[in-house]
């Protein structure tokens, strides 16, 4: 998903929040927690690459899952049942509820609509369990599909 689309998709969130709480600050916070958990992708593709090779490569590697290990340290329900369940408990702030909310809905819509990852995926516990292997953790010929639509693998440097 584009950044264009990530922000119009956390749109819905935003004003759930703000209606919600009547925060401003509160729905900025879940739309950008929705938004900025993709940064996680940065560290897989720099171990995968061994360094950075530019905006591009880091996009088409992402796009054709061209990595070998899958950690996505935050692309994880554990966070958002630890962080809103601490909410819940009076134990977390809402302005780390607010993040944890926009952390649940982007993987709501991982989940759904993300063909290429097994059952299981969004759970770090899981993942690990597989070793953060991609070939354990992707449903290959959804990815063959995927390799073949969009070509070569860019070349390192």
């Amino acid at each position: 998903m584009k950044l264009a689309q990530h922000v119009a998709a956390s749109l819905p969130l935003g004003l759930a929040v703000r209606l919600a709480t009547g925060s401003t600050g509160y729905a900025l916070a879940s739309v950008l927690a929705s938004i900025f958990i993709d940064l996680d992708h940065i560290p897989d593709y720099l171990i995968a690459k061994h360094g950075w090779h530019g905006l591009g490569d880091f996009f088409a590697t992402c796009d054709r899952a061209d990595i070998n290990k899958v950690h996505l340290a935050l692309h994880a329900w554990e966070w958002p049942i630890l962080i809103c369940g601490g909410w819940l408990a009076g134990l977390v702030s809402p302005w780390l509820a607010a993040i944890g909310f926009g952390f649940a809905y982007h993987l709501a819509f991982d989940q759904a609509f993300n063909r290429l990852t097994l059952p299981g995926f969004y759970w770090i516990a899981y993942r690990a369990g597989k070793g953060f292997a991609s070939e354990r953790l992707l449903c290959l010929e959804t990815l063959a599909v995927v390799r073949q639509k969009t070509g070569p693998a860019p070349p390192n440097g």
